[in-house]
């Protein structure tokens, strides 16, 4: 899914357009894939030594949703609408921020089958990213975290 902010819709739709078209994707109409993804706020944060369930914990009682911990990292669900509260909670509890912010989470993840899908995906998500009136651009891909560091190689 892509966002954009622009002042001239009529030259930005036709650039998104022939992004997709040149790197094998398909730009569907406004709102199209907006039922994969859901709109919450996200805090990554660092553990700080604690356990997982510590994390759990700790995110819940500041009011947050979910939490998934992975290593020293974790990242902190919440309702869009609870963006302030949770982050004010979470300070006040010693987290450390690495990134707060509003966007939209994939509901599932879709697993890439061959490194040459993953090149081209990238690819795609790269030029998008680079075009100006692009704000965000939110994936639901699953490309093995060895292959991501062999293409970004």
């Amino acid at each position: 899914m892509v966002t954009c902010l622009t002042d001239n819709r009529n030259r930005t739709a036709p650039d998104i357009k022939n992004i997709f078209e040149k790197r094998g994707g398909n730009m569907g109409s406004p709102g199209s894939v907006s039922f994969l993804f859901d709109f919450r706020s996200t805090f990554v944060v660092e553990t700080g030594g604690r356990t997982e369930d510590a994390m759990l914990e700790a995110t819940l009682d500041a009011g947050a949703e979910d939490a998934e911990v992975d290593g020293e990292l974790a990242t902190v669900y919440a309702a869009p609408t609870d963006f302030l509260a949770v982050k004010a909670a979470l300070e006040s509890a010693g987290f450390t921020f690495l990134s707060a912010e509003t966007g939209y989470v994939p509901q599932n993840r879709v697993p890439v089958a061959t490194k040459d899908d993953a090149r081209r995906v990238l690819a795609l998500i790269e030029a998008l990213e680079d075009n100006d009136d692009v704000q965000s651009v939110y994936a639901n891909y699953d490309i093995p975290p060895a292959w991501l560091d062999e293409l970004a190689g």
